[in-house]
């Protein structure tokens, strides 16, 4: 069963289609994220880079998911933003082990946030830290604390550790957002949305959020936290 499988069974789905933005710098691996995303019967054996945008289409218990793996190049990033309308979450993509443009990565995610149609929604914001499988990786914890994710107060986010080549860390953030109804209708409200929201302004590591014992911070590799 594929990551999509689990989502569409655990959603309270209100809408037959689901639109999902994928983004991040380029190389931060995106595209292989994505392509974990699909059953393995449709699965790429040779991930290139996106050049402008790829739309992939997965269809599972009547709901359509559409995940736009957006490039990650300068000259692309701008195209980011003719989707933020549309989209129902985002995933935000870091290469844990690229330090020198983790300050790019964080003038991008702030300029996401404050788009006029994305500062107003409610729309889930899930982080994969992605390549903490390299020796020089930086933990989920250091990476939220120097994106300043205890400022997003307005959305619920999470962060998880992967590493997308052997797929761990994965199906733990995509379950996340399945705490989220809002995933699917953003202006919805709900205690367990407050709830999380307390929990991530706390910057709370490693706590279990009730129901679903989901956690804010996801990290597998955190054997190796600094």
């Amino acid at each position: 069963m594929g990551i999509f499988d689990k989502l569409a069974g655990i959603f309270r789905v209100r809408k037959e289609e689901v639109h999902i933005l994928v983004v991040g710098l380029n190389n931060s691996g995106k595209s292989t994220i994505v392509n974990h995303f699909k059953h393995p019967d449709e699965k790429s054996t040779v991930t290139v880079p996106t050049v402008g945008f790829s739309v992939e289409k997965f269809q599972n218990q009547g709901v359509l998911f559409t995940a736009f793996d957006m490039s990650g190049a300068g000259r692309y990033r701008s195209l980011w933003e003719h989707h933020f309308k549309s989209c129902h979450a985002i995933v935000f993509v870091i290469d844990s082990s690229d330090r020198m443009r983790l300050v790019v990565v964080k003038d991008e995610l702030d300029i996401l946030t404050h788009h006029p149609e994305i500062a107003h929604r409610k729309v889930p914001i899930l982080f994969f830290a992605n390549k903490m499988d390299c020796p020089d990786a930086l933990s989920s914890v250091k990476i939220a604390a120097a994106l300043g994710l205890e400022k997003i107060k307005d959305k619920p986010w999470h962060i998880s550790s992967s590493n997308a080549l052997t797929g761990e860390g994965l199906q733990d953030g995509v379950l996340a957002l399945t705490l989220y109804p809002i995933v699917v209708d953003p202006m919805i409200n709900t205690n367990k949305y407050k709830k999380i929201q307390e929990r991530n302004r706390a910057g709370v590591n490693q706590e279990e959020i009730q129901p679903g014992n989901m956690k804010v911070w996801s990290d597998p590799f955190d054997r190796r936290k600094e």
